[in-house]
């Protein structure tokens, strides 16, 4: 008797490419499909056509083009030890030792994740080329001195978990001052822009086109005394405009956005970001993530979310812009989106400024245009509500919201 086709292509193992990992159990159980939505990092920005590079900028003309800002919402912590690249190795998304030791980048994107493959922090993971040089006292072997950039809020609650996960290896932990040491972004800076010698580590932002260049450096920086090639016109600005540059190219960042222990990397768009290296051996929550890249549909991504003033005209795909306002106050975060007339949540709203903000999306409903293709309307004609709840006087009302594509993403 012949068995059912799905039962034979369920036995039959899946091809990956000899650099990828995916274990025995997965391949010899997956079902062959054709994923509809990507899990591979895109491109670099300078490889993008004009018109993604004009989409991602349409909104930014009430904004500093080029600009720098302090980063207050992100903090440091400091790994010194024999031990510290071997034990982040095991504990964070991407390689540490081809993005890290054998490389000439000075910093990286990555992610912590619990054991059930959630995100636990998103981080930066930097060559602490302070220590290098001496700072605390006697100098390091290379690969031995890091730097981790987390949320503010979690800076703490990631240094203790680091302490008490490494057991019995051989490094220190460290939260680093405000008053010692900075992140900031640059944006809008021309490329031969780099920083002098011993004065801080300035690395490319490859998240996402249009964001520039991250920069760690203590407090006796300077702008335009320590940046070579500095333009005059590069200001320093509030960190406001870094976030609303981040919520209208679709970039999220702490765990306001990305929920601690509860958003998936893929959700988060840690894949299309470069956060995650699937070639890479075993770390902890990698079960889950290389599932879902080999045979998993990713049902949902954060997204860029414009909220509508009532009785304004809903926007069309392509119209995102930053107009400010105080709607985006009106909300907390996490409140559900839902289609008029439907009743099942189809999104999440996460965070915002102004009338822009970001949100987790059912690609299936607020998303259609991430399967029927960028020419096409897909939603556009759909209309999407989220609540606002004012527990002070106990009432709540709608608010529109249309969600817009990324085009960064490859779909």
């Amino acid at each position: 008797m012949m068995k059912p086709i799905s039962k034979i292509m369920s036995k039959r193992p899946i091809t990956v490419p000899a650099t990828a990992y995916i274990c025995n159990f997965c391949s010899a159980h997956a079902v062959p499909r054709i994923r509809k939505y990507s899990s591979t990092p895109t491109s670099s920005a300078s490889s993008l056509t004009a018109s993604t590079k004009s989409q991602v900028q349409s909104g930014f003309h009430n904004l500093a083009k080029k600009g720098i800002t302090r980063l207050s919402s992100r903090r440091l912590i400091s790994l010194r030890g024999p031990d510290s690249m071997k034990y982040l190795q095991g504990v964070i998304t991407n390689d540490i030792y081809k993005e890290g030791l054998n490389s000439d980048k000075k910093g990286f994107y990555s992610a912590f994740l619990n054991a059930k493959g959630r995100v636990l922090n998103d981080v930066w993971i930097y060559k602490d080329l302070y220590a290098d040089r001496g700072k605390y006292g006697g100098k390091g072997k290379e690969g031995e001195n890091w730097l981790i950039e987390v949320d503010a809020k979690e800076v703490e609650v990631l240094a203790k978990h680091i302490k008490r996960y490494r057991m019995r290896a051989k490094f220190e932990v460290e939260v680093v001052g405000e008053e010692e040491m900075g992140i900031y972004s640059c944006w809008g800076v021309e490329e031969g822009v780099e920083m002098k010698e011993g004065t801080g580590i300035m690395v490319a932002d490859h998240r996402a086109p249009e964001m520039g260049k991250r920069i760690v450096a203590d407090r006796e920086w300077d702008l335009q005394r320590d940046l070579k090639n500095i333009d005059e016109e590069v200001k320093v600005q509030e960190e406001e405009i870094y976030r609303v540059r981040r919520y209208l190219i679709g970039v999220p960042e702490g765990q306001d956005e990305i929920l601690r222990e509860s958003a998936l990397p893929q959700e988060s768009n840690m894949d299309a970001m470069g956060g995650i290296d699937y070639g890479k051996g075993c770390y902890v929550g990698q079960e889950l993530t290389i599932r879902t890249h080999h045979t998993g549909v990713i049902r949902k991504r954060i997204i860029p979310m414009m909220l509508v003033p009532e009785g304004e005209t809903m926007p069309g795909l392509g119209e995102l812009e930053y107009k400010g306002g105080d709607l985006a106050s009106c909300l907390r975060g996490s409140e559900n989106i839902k289609k008029v007339g439907g009743k099942r949540p189809v999104g999440k709203w996460l965070s915002g400024v102004g009338n822009v903000g970001l949100g987790l999306a059912r690609l299936d409903e607020m998303g259609k245009w991430m399967l029927e293709g960028h020419e096409k309307e897909g939603d556009a004609g759909e209309e999407f509500v989220v609540e606002a709840k004012n527990e002070e006087e106990g009432d709540s009302r709608n608010i529109s919201v249309r969600a817009f594509p990324p085009a960064w993403i490859e779909t």
